[in-house]
Formats: structure tokens, C-alpha cells, sequence
């Protein structure tokens, strides 16, 4: 709990940053917008979008640790580096694989050495990353496509159909959630995912899954794979009261 709160002041820090905290990177008040942030060694790593730059917060200090210089791109030394909209970040190696969608590229960003590097380019727009400690997961929003990429710099197409913009990116307990903006759904990945599906109360039961757009749903009773009836308070009752009934 101490570790969680302690990250939700870094970001709450990083998102109400003043001028003169900015004053000593040459920003002005409002130029930072936080994209993306992630844990790592007790640090809060933070993606400004704008600026193009990513950031370390630890305790209440506030560090430029990469770019900041303008938008483009350009490898190198990390503070001579450069990037365009830098969205989201996860650990990778010895440091963090920065999603710079701007550029269509994924950019490795070297802590120990101080360097950034192309990990990945010709994407059409990376954004929500997600690490499961071995390999990490892109999502490609202009391609409706799930990448990995491994340790060793091996990149793979993972998903290249039944996604609509896929945004945001958590892996858990053997799963991958996928935020499949274009659909209005939650997706589901991975070898744990059917057994999650079984136990859902939101997901639909097929594919992937799906969250209630409109009325008062209070829960949803899980149909076999590919259907999904989502039930309101009366509709549980009835249901109930309907089991009770003797048969004629």
C-alpha cells in the first residue's frame, strides 16, 4: 500500500508540475503532458507527449532523462536524443522501451549507459505497451495489430485481426488486456484467458470480451463461448424465481 500511494504522489506531482519546476529544463508552465508513467526501481518514469521527453520522479525531485530537445527523431547520447509524442513507456533490459508514436518506432532507452536507441521502426502508430518480464507487448493503433518484441530485439505480430485501434495494454496473471478502442470492448489474450472468461461478470464469453455500453446492467450471466447475456436487476429475480418453479 505505502508503494502504491507513494506512486500516485509521483504522478500526482508530475501532473500539477509549476514554472518554476519546469524553469531549469527551458519549459514553460503547461508544457508537460504526461502520456504514460511506469515503476522501476523505485522511481516513476513519466512520457511527455508534448515536450518529447521522458522524465524520472523520485520522492519529490524531478529529472529530464531523456530529450526535451524538440520533436523528431534522432539516437544517441540520451540527453541529445529525440522524439515525437513519446506515449507509453515499460521496462525493457537496462531501461525502458519508450512507444514513440510519432515516428512509428519504439525506442530503447539505455539507463545504464545513458543511450537511446531504434528498437523497432515502421510502425504506423505505436502506443499502450505492456511487459509480462520476459517480453513486452505493443499496440500498433494505426494497424489494428499486436506486436512483442523480446529481449533480444526479435519483433513478432502477435494479433493481426479482430481489433479496431488498439490503445492501452495490461498484462496479468497470464492474461492480456487489450483496450480495443474502436470496438468499445476489453479483449483478452493468453493461455489464462479462457479460464477468466468462465469466471467473468463483464467479459463476454467468447473471443474477447465486451463491456455494456447503455441501460442499468447489473451483472451478466456467462453463455457459451461466442454469447454473452447481460441481465438487469429485474432480470435476475425473474430468472431466480423462474429456477424455483417446479416443473408441471
Amino acid at each position: 500500500m505505502k508503494k502504491l500511494l507513494s506512486i500516485l504522489l509521483a504522478a500526482a506531482l508530475v501532473c500539477s508540475l509549476s514554472a518554476a519546476a519546469l524553469a531549469d529544463f527551458g519549459s514553460e508552465a503547461g508544457s508537460i503532458a504526461a502520456s504514460g508513467f511506469v515503476e522501476l526501481d523505485g522511481a516513476l518514469y513519466v512520457a511527455d507527449s508534448y515536450a518529447g521527453a521522458v522524465w524520472r520522479v523520485y520522492g519529490s525531485s524531478l529529472k529530464l532523462v531523456a530529450g526535451g530537445s524538440g520533436s523528431g527523431c534522432a539516437d544517441g547520447d540520451a540527453g541529445d536524443a529525440v522524439f515525437s509524442e513519446p506515449w507509453a513507456l515499460a521496462p525493457y533490459r537496462d531501461g525502458l522501451l519508450i512507444s514513440d508514436s510519432g515516428n512509428g518506432a519504439l525506442r530503447y532507452l539505455d539507463l545504464n549507459a545513458g543511450k537511446v536507441y531504434t528498437a523497432l521502426d515502421g510502425l504506423e502508430l505505436p502506443t499502450g505497451l505492456a511487459s509480462d518480464g520476459v517480453k513486452v507487448y505493443v499496440a500498433d493503433t494505426g494497424a489494428d495489430t499486436i506486436w512483442t518484441l523480446d529481449e533480444n530485439g526479435g519483433a513478432a505480430k502477435l494479433i493481426t485481426a479482430g481489433l479496431s485501434e488498439p490503445t492501452g495494454l495490461c498484462w496479468q496473471d497470464g492474461v492480456l488486456y487489450i483496450a480495443d478502442t474502436g470496438s468499445h470492448r476489453i479483449s483478452l489474450q493468453g493461455r489464462q484467458a479462457q479460464h477468466r472468461r468462465r469466471g467473468c461478470s463483464l467479459w463476454r464469453c467468447g473471443h474477447r470480451g465486451r463491456l455494456p455500453r447503455r441501460g442499468r446492467r447489473r451483472g451478466a450471466v456467462c453463455q457459451p463461448p461466442g454469447h454473452s447475456h447481460l441481465r438487469g436487476r429485474q432480470d435476475l429475480r425473474r430468472g431466480h424465481r423462474q429456477r424455483r418453479r417446479p416443473a408441471d
